[in-house]
């Protein structure tokens, strides 16, 4: 199983949102991580076919972004799908579970612990990790802490590029200190 994206760009009158992307994703939970407004959501939701790239091409075992066969394939979890700030990790797993209904081989997870508590985020992170190992999961955040511990692979992506692109054996030690050199800012707890 493969995420092929090719050369992806979105523009947006004179911004560059995802600036010719070029990624090959297997098996295995990827973390993307990046300040707000780097990109993370425009790339996502060009992956997940709701925004058409202004070039390039996003394809999954050979089948394009556009055609139904690909999107029998996904499952995706916006960045606010209407969760309540009461939500315990049980409720939340209710949100989750319309985005893993068809058991998908792609999983996109925009932001997905934002609002939980940390007790909550870490069993949320937990249940993403044993998904990784059957799907490709594509997990999106600001939060390294929610990337540094299950990710087979990580990207960082800054103004519509992807600046670093690293796996557990070659990500810094300090992954927290990079990154806060990278984009600055502390990490949101």
């Amino acid at each position: 199983m493969e995420l092929v994206l090719d050369r992806v760009s979105k523009q947006y009158q004179n911004i560059i949102a995802a600036d010719r992307i070029t990624l090959k994703l297997g098996v295995g939970v990827t973390g993307l991580l990046g300040a707000n407004g780097a990109g993370k959501t425009t790339l996502m939701r060009m992956i997940c076919g709701i925004l058409k790239p202004t070039s390039g091409s996003i394809s999954f075992d050979g089948t394009d972004v556009s055609e139904e066969l690909y999107r029998d394939a996904l499952g995706y979890l916006p960045q606010n799908f209407g969760y309540y700030p009461s939500f315990t990790g049980r409720d939340f797993l209710l949100g989750i579970a319309q985005a893993l209904l068809n058991d998908p081989r792609i999983i996109v997870l925009d932001e997905p612990t934002a609002g939980l508590d940390p007790k909550e985020r870490v069993r949320f992170r937990n249940m993403i990790a044993e998904l990784g190992k059957e799907s490709v999961v594509l997990l999106s955040t600001h939060i390294v802490s929610d990337v540094e511990h299950i990710a087979d692979r990580i990207l960082m992506m800054r103004d519509g590029q992807i600046i670093w692109d690293g796996t557990k054996e070659n990500t810094p030690d300090d992954l927290e200190g990079f990154y806060l050199k990278e984009f600055g800012g502390a990490e949101d707890e």
